[in-house]
């Protein structure tokens, strides 16, 4: 993978009888590592452009079941509660103070 790095450590053995195509042979190293590190830098782009999307599409879709659940509580709420509320006992011993609760805060007691 890193021929670079291969090439040049050959070079480095050979102490000071370098062919003369070592400056050609670095520098075509050098371009096959950066054109392979160029390749892997686009593919993790797109693969981010990709995630990034389905994040804004799944924040999306949550938005909307978010405020479809509030329009179903609300319409609970507006209808009076589920049907057993009245046979509920805690439903009598609450008093007046029914008046100033948020309906869809009785959904959850």
């Amino acid at each position: 993978m890193p021929r670079f790095a291969d090439t040049l450590a050959a070079y480095q053995g050979l102490g000071t009888e370098l062919p003369d195509t070592w400056g050609d042979d670095l520098t075509g190293a050098y371009n096959d590592d950066l054109a392979e590190v160029s390749a892997v830098q686009a593919s993790a782009d797109a693969k981010v452009q990709e995630l990034t999307e389905a994040l804004a599409a799944a924040q999306s879709e949550l938005t909307a079941t978010k405020a479809q659940n509030y329009d179903l509580l609300m319409q609970v709420a507006a209808q009076g509660g589920s049907e057993d509320e009245g046979s509920d006992a805690d439903s009598e011993d609450e008093g007046s103070d029914d008046e100033d609760k948020d309906p869809v805060e009785d959904l959850f007691e």
